[in-house]
């Protein structure tokens, strides 16, 4: 993978007054970021509202910014269902250069036990870089440094 530089862009979704996904409006911007000099996105994250797209729906939206823009792409495959997290990472191996997940952000107060399994399933479907998402204001579950430590310590990604 190319060195990850800032800042990066948890970009948008732009939609159609039909609730689709406005694809030429997502060109547009991308290009737009393109010119500006940023060098890295982070697709489907929290603004670009992806507890709310569907899987396939999420998967265009990676594929269309893969073939749009030239820089470093992240991508978010968060989920509260491990299948599609799995699905996620799967599809991402085409089109990604690195993984976001956080933790489960439905379960609020999770022990940090099952936190720390959630992460290991998760990481064990990847063979891309992966990062933890820290976003505890919104998930209720903090990723603590010990936690990080374990899983650096037995996930190479």
């Amino acid at each position: 993978m190319n060195k990850i530089t800032g800042p990066i862009f948890a970009i948008l979704t732009p939609f159609q007054a039909n609730d689709q996904i406005d694809f030429t409006a997502l060109s547009n911007y991308l290009l737009f970021l393109q010119e500006k000099g940023v060098e890295t996105i982070l697709t489907n994250g929290t603004p670009a509202e992806f507890p709310s797209l569907s899987i396939e729906e999420r998967m265009a939206l990676l594929e269309h910014c893969r073939k749009q823009f030239n820089g470093i792409v992240l991508n978010n495959v968060s989920s509260c269902c491990l299948g599609d997290c799995f699905k996620l990472i799967k599809h991402s191996e085409n089109y990604t250069d690195a993984l976001v997940v956080l933790p489960p952000y439905y379960y609020a107060n999770s022990s940090e036990i099952g936190i720390l399994s959630f992460f290991a399933k998760v990481l064990n479907k990847s063979t891309l870089p992966t990062f933890l998402y820290h976003f505890p204001k919104h998930t209720q579950n903090p990723i603590t440094p010990k936690m990080v430590e374990i899983l650096r310590n037995d996930y190479k990604n």
